[in-house]
């Protein structure tokens, strides 16, 4: 098999320009309201890819209409994470997660 290189950033700018032009009004706001939605439905049906793919691509459009690029994301992901790794208490919730203290 071959190993492609995903371009992240070209898919952001390319589904961004699509959505600008079908949903011009639309503001971040309400990619986060839908986005909300679109997790629910990846929690009812978590085998199901495509509803990842809806989750990954509102994400992915509310970061572009707040002005961020992926570079810019994967930053902060790395930032957190060291914050993550350095914290020392966690607990679990009802819910059955982990949370910081």
């Amino acid at each position: 098999m071959t190993q492609q290189v995903i371009d992240i950033q070209e898919f952001i700018n390319r589904h961004a320009r699509w959505a600008e032009v079908k949903f011009p009004d639309e503001t971040v706001e309400h990619k986060l309201i839908h986005l909300k939605k679109e997790v629910d439905e990846v929690i009812a049906c978590p085998k199901d890819l495509h509803e990842w793919a809806d989750v990954t691509m509102l994400l992915f459009n509310a970061l572009h209409r707040s002005n961020y690029n992926f570079a810019q994301l994967f930053m902060a992901m790395e930032e957190k994470f060291i914050i993550c790794q350095q914290r020392k208490k966690w607990k679990k919730t009802v819910d059955g997660d982990y949370q910081h203290e």
